[in-house]
């Protein structure tokens, strides 16, 4: 676990996934653009690859 301060969520997250050596951020966006935007900038960040594999589909289906 790790406290999130309130202001810099997105800094300690990315220095956690770097800390850890994360290679690949694996998320379960499928629509939300906003979402999907934060993840690609965190893995950046992290220095890791993203993996979205349900982007695009239409659950509907599922």
């Amino acid at each position: 676990m790790v406290k999130l301060p309130k202001g810099s969520e997105f800094e300690t997250r990315a220095a956690l996934l770097k800390r850890l050596g994360a290679k690949v951020l694996v998320a379960g966006d499928q629509a939300v653009e906003e979402h999907l935007r934060y993840m690609e900038k965190l893995a950046a960040e992290a220095g890791a690859e993203l993996r979205e594999p349900l982007w695009g589909l239409s659950l509907r289906s599922c």
